[in-house]
């Protein structure tokens, strides 16, 4: 049986003083261990999977990433060894904030492995969703690089937290809405 996993990508658009060039960052999770970004992973009920955080940002020297998840319970989280600085992890409900780093950076592109989530299936459909480490910390930079570029004030996570069913519904919602206003105005 395939579960739809909703994966998240950070786009991000670099500007330079004279042209502007656009540059692409990810973090995303990997279930079947070819370190591309995952949609479906096959898991039935009482399972457990284990998915790989990855990034591509070149010369990582700290990342954070927030994991929301449903339909799983978390079961483990294993830091990759190349970030040795003291891991922080910091479980909500149905969710869990990860971050760690290192003195230099990592830069084993196209792929920089920085940890493994281990998921205990427990219903379906399972929703899993990667975002900005700990919001409410608006002064504290997570994801950046040896040259000191912090990545994580340029991002913008896809998909958006509204899954795609409701924000069908509130397209269809809101034309229908416009017909109406647009047929007592004419």
């Amino acid at each position: 049986m395939k579960t739809t996993i909703l994966t998240t990508t950070a786009l991000v658009a670099t500007l330079g003083l004279s042209a502007s060039t656009a540059t692409a960052a990810s973090v995303w999770i990997d279930f079947d261990g070819d370190k591309a970004p995952d949609t479906t992973v096959s898991a039935a009920p009482g399972s457990t999977i284990t998915g790989a955080l990855y990034s591509d940002i070149d010369d990582l020297q700290s990342w954070g990433v927030r994991v929301t998840y449903s339909g799983v319970t978390l079961d483990n989280i294993v830091f990759d060894p190349n970030w040795f600085l003291p891991e922080t992890r910091a479980d909500g409900v149905n969710m869990v904030d990860l971050f760690d780093g290192r003195v230099g950076g990592v830069a084993y592109p196209p792929a920089i492995h920085l940890a493994d989530v281990v998921l205990d299936v427990t219903a379906e459909p399972i929703q899993i969703l990667l975002g900005e480490y700990r919001p409410d910390l608006s002064n504290f930079d997570a994801i950046v690089d040896a040259a000191g570029h912090v990545w994580d004030k340029e991002a913008e996570y896809v998909p958006s937290a509204v899954p795609e069913p409701t924000s069908f519904v509130l397209i269809v919602s809101a034309a229908g809405l416009l017909g109406i206003i647009r047929r007592k105005v004419a």
